[in-house]
Protein backbone atom coordinates (compact mmCIF):
# COMPACT_ATOMS: atom_id res chain seq x y z
CA UNK A 1 0.00 0.00 0.00
CA UNK A 2 0.95 3.53 -0.60
CA UNK A 3 2.14 6.05 2.05
CA UNK A 4 0.17 8.47 0.56
CA UNK A 5 -3.28 6.68 0.91
CA UNK A 6 -5.45 7.66 3.39
CA UNK A 7 -6.62 4.63 6.41
CA UNK A 8 -9.38 4.08 5.30
CA UNK A 9 -8.73 3.76 1.87
CA UNK A 10 -5.80 1.05 2.54
CA UNK A 11 -8.73 -0.53 5.03
CA UNK A 12 -10.49 -0.73 1.57
CA UNK A 13 -7.97 -2.02 -0.24
CA UNK A 14 -7.22 -4.57 2.03
CA UNK A 15 -10.73 -5.56 2.34
CA UNK A 16 -11.08 -6.41 -1.40
CA UNK A 17 -7.78 -8.38 -1.72
CA UNK A 18 -8.54 -10.32 0.96
CA UNK A 19 -7.65 -14.08 0.63
CA UNK A 20 -11.01 -15.15 2.44
CA UNK A 21 -13.98 -14.00 0.80
CA UNK A 22 -15.62 -13.69 4.49
CA UNK A 23 -12.76 -12.87 6.79
CA UNK A 24 -13.99 -13.33 11.02
CA UNK A 25 -12.10 -11.93 13.95
CA UNK A 26 -8.37 -12.77 13.76
CA UNK A 27 -6.67 -14.86 16.38
CA UNK A 28 -4.42 -12.51 18.86
CA UNK A 29 -1.58 -13.92 16.84
CA UNK A 30 -2.62 -12.07 13.67
CA UNK A 31 -1.64 -9.04 15.92
CA UNK A 32 1.47 -10.28 16.63
CA UNK A 33 3.47 -7.54 15.25
CA UNK A 34 1.65 -4.84 17.08
CA UNK A 35 1.64 -2.43 20.19
CA UNK A 36 -1.26 -4.30 21.66
CA UNK A 37 -1.84 -5.32 25.37
CA UNK A 38 -4.41 -7.72 26.05
CA UNK A 39 -6.88 -7.03 29.41
CA UNK A 40 -5.71 -9.94 31.84
CA UNK A 41 -9.27 -10.05 33.32
CA UNK A 42 -10.74 -10.49 29.91
CA UNK A 43 -8.33 -11.76 27.11
CA UNK A 44 -10.45 -10.50 24.30
CA UNK A 45 -10.17 -7.21 24.91
CA UNK A 46 -7.17 -4.82 24.03
CA UNK A 47 -5.81 -1.48 26.23
CA UNK A 48 -6.10 1.04 22.87
CA UNK A 49 -4.80 3.77 25.18
CA UNK A 50 -1.82 1.70 26.22
CA UNK A 51 -1.28 0.20 22.89
CA UNK A 52 -1.99 3.47 20.58
CA UNK A 53 -3.13 6.38 22.34
CA UNK A 54 -0.45 6.95 24.66
CA UNK A 55 2.28 5.66 22.38
CA UNK A 56 1.28 9.18 19.90
CA UNK A 57 0.92 11.21 22.71
CA UNK A 58 4.11 10.31 24.59
CA UNK A 59 6.23 10.37 21.53
CA UNK A 60 4.87 13.75 20.14
CA UNK A 61 5.68 15.29 23.38
CA UNK A 62 8.72 14.08 23.74
CA UNK A 63 9.79 15.07 20.22
CA UNK A 64 8.34 18.59 21.02
CA UNK A 65 10.36 18.35 23.78
CA UNK A 66 13.28 18.05 22.03
CA UNK A 67 12.73 20.51 19.37
CA UNK A 68 12.11 22.90 21.43
CA UNK A 69 8.29 23.11 20.06
CA UNK A 70 5.80 25.43 22.23
CA UNK A 71 2.44 23.34 20.49
CA UNK A 72 1.02 21.42 23.95
CA UNK A 73 -1.95 19.43 22.33
CA UNK A 74 -1.06 16.61 20.54
CA UNK A 75 -1.98 17.07 16.71
CA UNK A 76 -0.38 20.77 16.51
CA UNK A 77 2.83 18.91 17.69
CA UNK A 78 2.51 16.27 15.23
CA UNK A 79 2.51 19.02 12.18
CA UNK A 80 4.90 21.02 13.99
CA UNK A 81 6.63 18.07 13.65
CA UNK A 82 5.92 17.45 10.36
CA UNK A 83 6.74 20.71 9.10
CA UNK A 84 10.57 20.49 10.91
CA UNK A 85 10.66 17.83 7.92
CA UNK A 86 11.26 14.96 11.23
CA UNK A 87 9.04 12.86 9.15
CA UNK A 88 6.97 13.13 5.58
CA UNK A 89 4.29 15.32 5.70
CA UNK A 90 1.74 12.50 4.64
CA UNK A 91 2.90 10.29 7.42
CA UNK A 92 2.43 13.31 10.04
CA UNK A 93 -1.34 13.47 8.39
CA UNK A 94 -1.26 9.52 8.81
CA UNK A 95 -0.67 10.00 12.53
CA UNK A 96 -2.91 12.32 13.04
CA UNK A 97 -5.50 10.26 11.52
CA UNK A 98 -4.72 7.17 13.55
CA UNK A 99 -4.66 9.50 17.13
CA UNK A 100 -8.23 10.77 15.90
CA UNK A 101 -9.41 7.07 14.94
CA UNK A 102 -8.18 5.64 18.33
CA UNK A 103 -9.45 8.50 20.68
CA UNK A 104 -12.94 7.89 18.91
CA UNK A 105 -12.58 4.08 19.17
CA UNK A 106 -11.69 4.17 23.11
CA UNK A 107 -14.40 7.14 23.58
CA UNK A 108 -17.83 4.93 22.13
CA UNK A 109 -16.04 1.78 23.03
CA UNK A 110 -16.49 3.89 27.19
CA UNK A 111 -20.11 4.83 25.86
CA UNK A 112 -20.87 1.33 25.05
CA UNK A 113 -19.88 -0.09 28.44
CA UNK A 114 -21.65 2.86 30.56
CA UNK A 115 -25.01 1.73 28.48
CA UNK A 116 -24.46 -1.81 30.07
CA UNK A 117 -23.75 -0.37 33.07
CA UNK A 118 -19.77 -1.54 33.07
CA UNK A 119 -17.21 0.93 34.86
CA UNK A 120 -15.91 2.48 31.56
CA UNK A 121 -12.03 1.94 30.64
CA UNK A 122 -9.59 1.82 27.95
CA UNK A 123 -10.19 -1.81 26.89
CA UNK A 124 -12.04 -2.61 23.56
CA UNK A 125 -13.33 -5.74 22.25
CA UNK A 126 -12.41 -5.73 18.75
CA UNK A 127 -15.37 -8.10 17.91
CA UNK A 128 -17.87 -4.92 18.71
CA UNK A 129 -16.03 -3.47 16.03
CA UNK A 130 -17.23 -3.94 11.91
CA UNK A 131 -14.96 -5.85 9.28
CA UNK A 132 -13.70 -2.78 7.82
CA UNK A 133 -13.26 -1.06 11.40
CA UNK A 134 -10.88 -3.70 12.70
CA UNK A 135 -8.36 -3.26 9.13
CA UNK A 136 -8.44 0.02 10.32
CA UNK A 137 -7.25 -0.98 13.41
CA UNK A 138 -4.70 -3.29 12.06
CA UNK A 139 -3.28 -0.60 9.83
CA UNK A 140 -3.10 1.92 12.74
CA UNK A 141 -1.07 -0.43 14.96
CA UNK A 142 1.26 -0.34 12.37
CA UNK A 143 1.28 2.93 11.89
CA UNK A 144 1.93 3.60 15.86
CA UNK A 145 4.99 0.96 15.11
CA UNK A 146 6.35 3.27 12.59
CA UNK A 147 5.86 6.45 14.63
CA UNK A 148 7.75 4.63 17.39
CA UNK A 149 10.53 3.28 15.65
CA UNK A 150 11.07 7.23 14.84
CA UNK A 151 10.21 8.05 18.48
CA UNK A 152 12.94 5.81 19.92
CA UNK A 153 15.78 7.06 18.07
CA UNK A 154 18.75 7.64 20.31
CA UNK A 155 19.14 11.96 20.78
CA UNK A 156 21.97 13.03 18.90
CA UNK A 157 24.09 16.18 19.55
CA UNK A 158 24.91 18.31 15.90
CA UNK A 159 23.67 17.42 12.97
CA UNK A 160 19.89 15.68 12.77
CA UNK A 161 19.84 12.12 12.35
CA UNK A 162 16.75 12.00 10.45
CA UNK A 163 17.22 14.95 7.87
CA UNK A 164 21.28 15.82 7.96
CA UNK A 165 20.47 19.07 8.66
CA UNK A 166 21.29 20.67 12.51
CA UNK A 167 18.58 21.42 15.06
Amino acid sequence: MSRTTCIVCSAIIALSTASSPNPLLRSKRRWGSSPISWSKKNRDELDIKKGGIFPIVHGARSLALEYRLPQTHTVDRIMALSQRNLFKPSFGGELIEVFTYLSTLRAEAGLRKIKQGIPQDNYLNPKDLNKLQREVLRDSFKIVNEFKKIHHLPLQTGDDQLTGKPP
